[in-house]
């Protein structure tokens, strides 16, 4: 498809013959649902720089073959089938699009603060900058994150602003129905690590502080509130649509009144950091996937880059005892260390697919403390839960790699969550 395709003719689409090999290295086609993955995929950290050498929509299939792909004019980040059978797609650059299943685009909207002269063919939306994630509520609205800046707050002279996330929810034709700040819901002066990281300074926004760093919102099929990830905070919360906090899912360090009796005690292993991806299985299990990043809560240290691991985690919440279940664990030592993005999705025979999707290697063979180095690559894989939880003894039916051997450094491929699809669904 070309831009004029896709409405997007002032947009330039930098391909320069970088192609998509994916290696499969292990594959037991009869254990897998007869369905397609589908995954955002880009030249490692284009999220957050304002070109890319591609940019693209896989469907994959059982056998680890690409079956349908769209070229796409602007860095990639969520991609969900929608409850109206389309595809919402989140753009790095402050846009949402919805495709068809052909592939073409049938919706459009933008942040016009961050668009101030305007993007033809889109609708214009009153916000800052839409990120990271879109979904679509029970009532066909959609679902977002934005953000809103708070000067000089932070009490850093390099770092004297913070960007705080806000939940917004929207129609099709542009109405907001609600867009409220995370600052009214948890405490601003709790801090984890990463709130240093140039996430917003690379947007454009100097000396600007990341205190949540959202990267997920997905609705809770047993009554139709919100779940939103917070990287930056080390939670999962659960919200209201009108933005009342029901609970916290997180590490108890650093939760003090009010915000403590809002928190799950958690029944499990290590608690996870700097998360990502956060869904459901059908019998009510709550999946995300654990980057591992920072493993501690200020003042305690980091974790060596050296030991840190990463994990997809299932837990049985229970709202009324105010607790979590860990459930399911694997990783660890039977997955790569993914220091950022990646996500796990349940397939209707009831297997985990996860994506690693944000590896990234020095030339040396080392990990960089940060994406913004390294090339990167992507490892997917299915396995079949066994019930024995934590024991990594689940049955690999799936395995492959995306990479590019001659990547240099902010090259190679990264992409963000993955997303199952009906076969038949997507038209080529």
């Amino acid at each position: 498809m070309t831009a004029d395709q896709f409405g997007l003719d002032q947009l330039e689409i930098n391909q320069f013959g970088v192609e998509l090999e994916i290696e499969v290295l292990a594959s037991s086609p009869q254990q897998r649902d007869d369905g397609l993955i589908v995954l955002a995929l880009g030249r490692n950290t284009r999220s957050i720089n304002s070109t890319s050498e591609r940019e693209v929509i896989v469907a994959i299939d059982r056998t680890g073959q690409v079956v349908w792909q769209r070229d796409m004019p602007f860095g990639l980040m969520d991609c969900r089938l929608s409850r109206s059978n389309s595809l919402l797609v989140m753009a790095s650059s402050g846009q949402i699009a919805e495709l068809a299943p052909d592939g073409s685009m049938i919706g459009r909207w933008y942040s016009e603060l961050y668009h101030p002269d305007g993007i033809d063919g889109a609708i214009s939306m009153p916000t800052l900058k839409f990120h990271h994630t879109v979904n679509e509520l029970p009532d066909n609205k959609l679902v977002s994150l934005s953000a809103r800046l708070l000067s000089g707050v932070n009490g850093d002279p390099d770092w004297p602003d913070t960007m705080v996330d806000t939940v917004i929810i929207f129609d099709r034709d542009g109405t907001v129905e609600i867009e409220f700040p995370l600052t009214d819901i948890l405490d601003i002066d709790r801090h984890t690590y990463g709130q240093y990281v140039p996430y917003w300074p690379l947007q454009g926004w100097n000396g600007c502080a990341d205190w949540s760093h959202g990267n997920s919102v997905t609705v809770d099929p047993a009554d139709d509130n919100l779940i939103v990830s917070l990287r930056h905070q080390d939670a999962v919360i659960k919200v209201t649509r009108t933005g009342e906090l029901i609970w916290i899912l997180s590490m108890a360090d650093g939760w003090r009144p009010p915000w403590s009796d809002k928190l799950l005690t958690i029944d499990g292993g290590r608690p996870f950091t700097h998360q990502h991806d956060v869904g459901f299985t059908d019998d009510g299990t709550l999946l995300l996937f654990d980057n591992g990043t920072s493993s501690a809560f200020p003042p305690e240290p980091v974790t060596p880059l050296e030991d840190r691991e990463s994990f997809a985690l299932g837990y049985r919440i229970d709202a009324e005892a105010m607790s979590a279940t860990e459930v399911w664990r694997y990783g660890g030592q039977a997955l790569p260390y993914t220091s950022y993005v990646g996500g796990v999705t349940q397939t209707p025979n009831g297997n985990r697919f996860i994506a690693c999707t944000g590896i990234n290697t020095l030339p040396d063979g080392t990990r960089p403390n940060s994406p913004l180095h390294g090339a990167g690559s992507v490892e997917l894989f299915e396995v079949v839960p066994n019930g024995d939880h934590g024991s990594n003894q689940d049955e690999i039916v799936f395995h492959a790699r995306i990479e590019d051997p001659t990547a240099g450094a902010d090259q190679g491929w990264s992409g963000f969550r993955p997303q199952y699809i009906p076969k038949g669904f997507l038209i080529d």
